[in-house]
This record gives structure tokens, C-alpha cells and sequence, in this order.
């Protein structure tokens, strides 16, 4: 999975570009959208995406292609236009050139996102994930305030998809639940057992049982035993014996 786009972005886009469309031009794109038949990605749109370039040409063909819920387009549409909300900070956080174009264009670059994971996108619902965590306040946006259960909920999508970087999030989030409830662990433990993480899958698991709850417990230690974790079977086995 490439390196979720939050920090380390370059500022090369600029906002100026990207003009929302007008009522009536969405309600048309709508419409069509529904009628016509899918699009398919050429190589020159695969070539295109990652690099972006501010021409019209470009950004309605990968505007066009997200609308038709090609998941990689929205993806590369999402972090262009998060891009420019960057760029309107000059390219420093805490430099704010319009706090509303700022919160604009994140609130444009979410919905594409959300368009993007829905699509089936662990990229998308992890920037998704970064942007609920994150805030927009901290880009700027300070009426965007940060909300972990959203980012959990996209963290774990994520993390479903596609093990990476969102998955240690899962495990980071979900602590407060699994400290107050047992089951609630079992989140955890699909994190660090998406990662490869066995002993801290196994531990969690383990950690399951001896706080009562019996049922995620077992579910968990056979999820490690089927996948050839020898501990996890003989741990199941000692428990079922008692």
C-alpha cells in the first residue's frame, strides 16, 4: 500500500484550479452517469495518475472516472484536491490564506475519498481514516473537528482491505473500548493479526479469555490455529480442558 498522503505533501497543485461544479452541471453528471456505460481506464490514464497536472483536460477525465466508481481515480482525485486545501496554507500548517477555502476543499476531498473506499479502496478509507483522526482543524479548517469513532470505522475498512499502516491505527483507537469491554478486543486483535503481529494477536486473544469473554476468545485463538500458529491451537486445547 503507498504511504497515506497526510504528511510530506507537496504544495505543487494550486486551489485556484479546482472550481466546484454548479447545481445544475451535478444533477446533469448525475444523470448521465446512470445512463451511460462504464468507463473503462486507458494506459494514458493509468500513466496519469500519481502525477496530475492542473489542465482540465486531465482533471475531468479522473473526475469523470471516480464518478463511475473507479476506485484508483478517486483516490488520485481525493489527494490532488486535499492538495490544494495544502496549498492554500502556503504550504506550511498554521499559515492560513482562507480558512474557508480551506475547509472547502477538505470537505470536497472527503467526499471523494468516501467515493474511493466505497469503491473498495484501502487508500481511500485510510486517508479517510487520517482526515477523521487528523482533523481539518489541524490543516486549517477549524470548524472540522477530529472524530476518533469515524476514524476508527474507516481505519478498520482500511485495514479489511488491505493490511498496512490504517491496521496499527485499529489497534491505537480501539484501546479505550477494549479496555472497558473484552469483546471489543477483537478489533484489536484483527489488527495486529492483519500485520502479521502473531504474538500480540495471540495475547489479545488470550487476554479475551481471561477477562471473561469466552466466545471472541475461542474465535480468535482458531482464526491463529487454521492459519498454523501451533501456540494458538495448544492454547484452545488447554482452555477447552478446563
Amino acid at each position: 500500500m503507498k504511504k497515506l498522503l497526510f504528511l510530506g505533501l507537496c504544495a505543487a497543485f494550486s486551489a485556484q484550479i479546482w472550481a466546484a461544479d454548479d447545481a445544475n452541471s451535478e444533477q446533469n453528471a448525475s444523470t448521465l452517469a446512470t445512463s451511460r456505460a462504464p468507463i473503462d481506464m486507458t494506459a494514458a490514464d493509468a500513466a496519469m495518475m500519481g502525477s496530475l497536472k492542473p489542465g482540465a483536460a486531465d482533471i475531468d477525465r479522473v473526475r469523470a472516472l471516480c464518478d463511475d466508481a473507479n476506485a484508483t481515480a478517486c483516490v488520485e482525485l481525493g489527494r490532488y484536491t486535499f492538495s490544494a486545501a495544502y496549498a492554500q496554507n502556503g504550504g506550511e500548517i498554521g499559515f492560513i490564506d482562507d480558512r474557508a477555502k480551506v475547509a472547502e476543499l477538505l470537505a470536497q476531498s472527503r467526499e471523494i475519498f468516501t467515493k474511493g473506499c466505497e469503491a473498495g479502496s484501502a487508500e481511500a478509507c485510510g486517508e479517510l481514516g487520517n482526515m477523521y483522526h487528523a482533523s481539518g482543524a489541524y490543516y486549517g479548517a477549524a470548524d472540522d473537528a477530529r472524530d476518533d469513532k469515524m476514524a476508527l470505522e474507516y481505519y478498520r475498512k482500511s485495514c479489511n482491505l488491505e493490511a498496512g499502516e490504517p491496521c496499527a491505527f485499529v489497534v491505537l483507537l480501539n484501546k479505550p473500548a477494549c479496555e472497558a469491554d473484552a469483546a471489543a478486543c477483537l478489533d484489536s486483535f484483527d489488527g495486529y493479526r492483519r500485520v502479521g503481529d502473531v504474538a500480540s494477536a495471540r495475547k489479545m486473544a488470550v487476554s479475551m479469555c481471561e477477562r471473561g469473554a469466552k466466545e471472541p476468545c475461542e474465535r480468535a485463538l482458531g482464526t491463529l490455529c487454521d492459519g498454523g500458529d501451533v501456540a494458538s491451537c495448544d492454547k484452545r486445547k488447554e482452555l477447552a480442558g478446563k
